[in-house]
């Protein structure tokens, strides 16, 4: 059954979703000049069970462009640097594990990227799998929005959220705490590990490691050493309320540094 969104509710979802997807486009045409390679220092683990031995990190693209500008894989950097994170957080990888590499990207933005990426496990299955969770954040700042309407928009942000943090965090955090035939190692990421992987990431991080907004936005603001990108930024922000009004926590959501919103 339909939502009960009111009318000011769904005509600022419809400006949302659609400028959001226009703004990723526009930031394409700047990223095709300024593409980033795997940056080992922005690799932190995020989860893991000790029972199953299941391990979440996040991190930024992983690959790299030669001399010829080939673009390529560093799968051996790439495993050393999370088996690296684990060892930060005293833990150990599994010899034997799957490992999915699921991406935020999108086509219009960082098409080349994806290829390399899906080219590389299609070539090399026994390493792993490739998987596209396309991210591109909100356009409308909740912080901005009547009270009453951000109430009803936060409540069913489900409903109508491009990204679909609703479904796809809670998806996330099963895929984790589940046994699967082999343990599983899970990468997730963007292009620079920073906007649309920090709007995932801090959603998780609210949701089920109980941080507040503050902790999961500084930490974000700090893997990258710059705050995240506002669309990112507007998201992470309605997954706060949305927590806040389905279950009650956290309740700083609106907290932000002045510099940021």
């Amino acid at each position: 059954s339909a939502s009960p969104l009111t009318h000011t509710s769904r005509s600022l979802v419809y400006m949302s979703s659609r400028v959001s997807l226009v703004c990723v486009a526009v930031c394409a045409l700047v990223c095709v000049a300024s593409c980033e390679n795997f940056d080992a220092k922005r690799t932190h683990l995020i989860d893991h069970d000790p029972t199953y031995k299941n391990f979440l990190f996040r991190g930024n693209q992983p690959t790299a462009v030669d001399s010829n500008n080939h673009e390529y894989v560093v799968w051996n950097e790439w495993m050393e640097t999370i088996a690296h994170a684990a060892t930060n957080a005293s833990l150990m990888l599994p010899q034997d594990f799957d490992f999915l590499d699921l991406s935020f990207e999108i086509a219009i933005a960082n098409g080349k990227e994806m290829k390399t990426e899906e080219d590389f496990f299609a070539a090399n299955s026994s390493l792993g799998t490739y998987l596209d969770w396309i991210i591109v954040g909100d356009i409308t700042n909740p912080q901005k929005v009547d009270p009453k309407v951000r109430h009803d928009l936060a409540k069913y942000l489900g409903d109508w959220q491009v990204d679909k943090l609703v479904e796809r965090v809670p998806a996330l955090y099963k895929m984790v705490h589940s046994q699967h035939s082999k343990p599983l190692v899970i990468y997730i990421h963007c292009e620079a590990g920073v906007d649309r992987t920090g709007e995932f990431s801090g959603s998780y991080y609210m949701q089920f490691l109980k941080w507040t907004f503050q902790q999961a936005l500084t930490f974000d603001n700090y893997v990258g050493g710059r705050p995240i990108k506002d669309l990112s930024l507007h998201a992470l922000t309605w997954y706060c309320w949305f927590l806040n009004e389905t279950t009650g926590s956290p309740t700083d959501c609106d907290w932000a540094p002045p510099s940021t919103l």
